[in-house]
């Protein structure tokens, strides 16, 4: 399993045609982690634009 934290770059999940086709290959910064006791973790993403979203960890992938 993926483990992520505050401060990790991450894009919208390549697997996820709908996704992909609204951020493509967009690189967004985790800015917060909610309960982690959620399956999967949601987490607080910002975006380039500014704008913020809260995504499941099975809808971002980590940048290496």
């Amino acid at each position: 399993m993926v483990t992520l934290k505050v401060g990790d770059l991450v894009r919208i999940n390549q697997n996820i045609p709908e996704y992909v086709e609204e951020l493509g290959k967009t690189v967004g910064m985790l800015i917060g982690e909610y309960d982690p006791q959620t399956d999967p973790p949601l987490f607080e993403v910002l975006w380039p634009s500014g704008e913020t979203e809260k995504l499941y960890l099975d809808e971002i992938e980590p940048i290496a």
